[in-house]
Formats: C-alpha cells, sequence, structure tokens
C-alpha cells in the first residue's frame, strides 16, 4: 500500500483561529488516520500514526471540544 498524505495534527491553540466550516474540513481529514499501525499511512514527519496514539488522541479531542463550542448552523442545500 502506498503512503497517503494527512493532515499534520493541530493544537487547541490552532483550532482556536479556524472558523467552523474549516474545522469540520479539518476532521473529516483527521478521520482517514488508520486504526492501527500496520497500514503503511504516515504524516508529514513520515512518522506513522494511526487513531490510538496518544497525539492523535488529544487532537481528536481537543478539535471535539472546540466544535462544541461553536454555532451549529444548518446545512446548505444543494438546491439553492
Amino acid at each position: 500500500m502506498s503512503t497517503k498524505r494527512l493532515p499534520k495534527l493541530l493544537t487547541k491553540e490552532q483550532f482556536e483561529k479556524l472558523n467552523t466550516k474549516r474545522l469540520l474540513t479539518y476532521k473529516n481529514k483527521l478521520m482517514k488516520y488508520p486504526n492501527d499501525q500496520g497500514l503503511d499511512w504516515a504524516d508529514g514527519d513520515n512518522k506513522v500514526l494511526c487513531k490510538t496514539d496518544d497525539e492523535w488522541k488529544d487532537c481528536n479531542n481537543a478539535l471535539k471540544k472546540i466544535l462544541a463550542l461553536r454555532e451549529h448552523v444548518e446545512r446548505k442545500s444543494k438546491d439553492g
């Protein structure tokens, strides 16, 4: 399996600077990390990370906390 480019892990301070739309996009990309280290995936530093790593968990928890504080808005419909 080829190495895939994954988003770098951000900090709480970096999340606070992003708007809600960017946070949700980042969340979708963050979910693409593999569930275990048995896969050939790497971040920008070529360090293999997975969802069971503490770094990933800390990043995901910080993202969830920031999103929980943001205003919830309805999705725009594709019709207009």
